[in-house]
């Protein structure tokens, strides 16, 4: 573990973030669903992820907020990044979200053009390359 940034020059408390590693999976995958069901106050927690995962994160987020109808969420687990789809006719008996693994470009770009119908430029302008 170790802070993110430059120690402050004054005496005032150090609030830079905290960077943790942990060397067993099941030690972080237990304290992020016990984060998520006691929801700490002054405690935020997320994954690391590649920039191009970061950039499908974030390009998940602009469609859930253009295509309220299509997508219902999207998370990140263990580095990888997911999407709750929406089915085409929610009244139908058995209907369900489906959810879906979006880990690359061209994965993404097949999602906005099939699903979304839009460009991914419309959701991601500049692409954050690894």
């Amino acid at each position: 573990a170790h802070r993110l940034g430059a120690k402050p020059n004054t005496q005032a408390p150090d609030k830079r973030n905290i960077i943790v590693k942990f060397c067993r999976r099941e030690t972080k995958q237990n304290l992020m669903k016990t984060c998520k069901m006691v929801k700490p106050r002054n405690l935020y927690m997320n994954e690391s992820l590649t920039k191009t995962r970061s950039s499908i994160f974030y390009g998940l987020r602009q469609a859930k907020r253009r295509f309220p109808n299509k997508i219902a969420g999207f998370g990140t687990f263990d580095g990888r990044v997911y999407a709750w789809l929406k089915p085409p006719n929610p009244n139908a008996p058995q209907a369900r979200n489906s959810k879906i693994m979006i880990n690359s470009r061209d994965r993404f770009e097949d999602i906005c053009s099939n699903i979304f119908k839009c460009n991914p430029t419309d959701l991601i302008s500049k692409w954050i390359e690894s």
